[in-house]
């Protein structure tokens, strides 16, 4: 017990008491909340009352506001005078709580500002504290502490997430990642298309690409890149060899003629051999090529347009068989020029369409300008030595 007592002793010492001998809890020395006195830390007994006999209300024992000398809790009576005689108390304070100067122990005036016009929550006339704060944290600016408007976004006009308030962020783009006019920064909108109505791949809504053809290499008439149907005709009926259905390619010999070669006759009958269709065949295909950007096609059609071409015209000069079966094109075209079967601009054009031909065929390169510059400059060759030599 007497270790108890010793620790206890120890203990107490520890504690803070304030000059009433209360802790910060309330709690006196004596270890009840009242002093020896019966009055706690806040001056009232067990019933709520103070020494002079009035509790927290300010309403004495008695049942009044005033205690028998007829003065309140703070000490004034019903005319206001103070029991030392004057309108106001030891500290210069009046019953209405304020002094002389018409300010109150805090120096608020009756308006319930201070001298620099702040009032008891330290915010002036216009609702700004010392530190040009707002009640509600924003500056004289509009911004709070962390440079936000009251609707969220800073002097950029962006919120914390940095979009502005039609959504978008520095860069132009939402939350989806689409910019105003609704598409991402690989330039695809919500559907997965461009501006022109293509996906990823290059299709539109209906399937087709660009130039018209679906993932098949298909038209909406089911056509493809080069002309042809499933069947593997042309609009005009013909095959990728130039026979009609019924197997001749005569009636495509005349229609190529009809298109290109106006002064011919109606009788073409002259006309009508294999390397002649081949000819026009490939001039064809190779403009069918070049209309859908295959310039590779485009170009190795040409080559064997020249190829036949070359034949038929030293066939035309009666070079045949062996003697000319047994060159190759570079020597052909050699001996077309050293015989003048065939105009310079010709013949550089036919040893043009040898070399780029072997580009395309073998490397897989073709210029667009270059290409469409032989089929034209081939075209003309052909169509004039025809209208030259068979017209009528």
């Amino acid at each position: 017990m007497i270790w108890v007592g010793i620790l206890k002793r120890i203990f107490e010492s520890f504690r803070v008491y304030d000059e009433k001998e209360f802790n910060e809890k309330g709690v006196h020395r004596n270890g009840t909340i009242y002093d020896n006195r019966g009055y706690n830390n806040k001056g009232y007994d067990v019933k709520g009352f103070n020494k002079k006999g009035f509790n927290n209300m300010r309403k004495h024992i008695n049942g009044t506001w005033y205690d028998a000398d007829g003065y309140d809790k703070s000490g004034f009576n019903k005319n206001s005078i103070h029991m030392n005689g004057t309108y106001f108390d030891e500290n210069g304070i009046g019953c209405d709580g304020y002094n002389a100067h018409g300010l109150d122990k805090n120096e608020y005036n009756r308006g319930g500002l201070d001298k620099d016009g702040y009032d008891r929550e330290g915010y002036d006339k216009f609702e700004f504290n010392k530190k040009g704060i707002d009640r509600f944290g924003y500056n004289k600016n509009g911004y709070d502490k962390n440079g936000f408007d009251k609707n969220g976004y800073d002097k950029g006009g962006y919120n914390n997430n940095r979009y502005d308030k039609d959504g978008f962020n520095s860069v132009g783009y939402d939350k989806r990642g689409f910019d105003k006019n609704g598409f991402d920064k690989n330039k695809y909108n919500c559907n997965g298309c461009d501006k022109n109505g293509f996906n990823k791949l290059g299709y539109d809504a209906c399937g087709f690409n660009s130039n018209g053809f679906d993932i098949r290499g298909l038209d909406k008439e089911d056509y493809n890149m080069e002309g042809y149907n499933l069947r593997g005709f042309d609009r005009a009926g013909f095959d990728m060899q130039g026979y009609s259905i019924s197997g001749g390619y005569k009636k495509f010999i005349d229609t190529y003629i009809k298109k290109n070669i106006l002064s011919m006759s109606q009788d073409n009958s002259k006309l009508y051999r294999h390397e002649i269709k081949e000819i026009m065949l490939n001039i064809e295909r190779a403009e069918k090529s070049a209309s859908v950007r295959d310039y590779i096609a485009s170009i190795s059609h040409l080559r064997r347009a020249g190829e036949f071409f070359t034949v038929e015209l030293l066939r035309y000069n009666g070079k045949e068989g062996k003697e000319i079966f047994q060159l190759n094109q570079f020597e052909k075209i050699g001996l077309l020029k050293q015989e003048n079967y065939i105009t310079v601009i010709a013949s550089k054009t036919l040893d043009r369409l040898r070399r780029d031909g072997n580009s395309g065929v073998h490397q897989g390169k073709a210029d667009k300008i270059e290409t469409n510059k032989l089929l034209y400059d081939m075209k003309k060759i052909v169509n004039n030595w025809i209208e030259d030599k068979y017209a009528i």
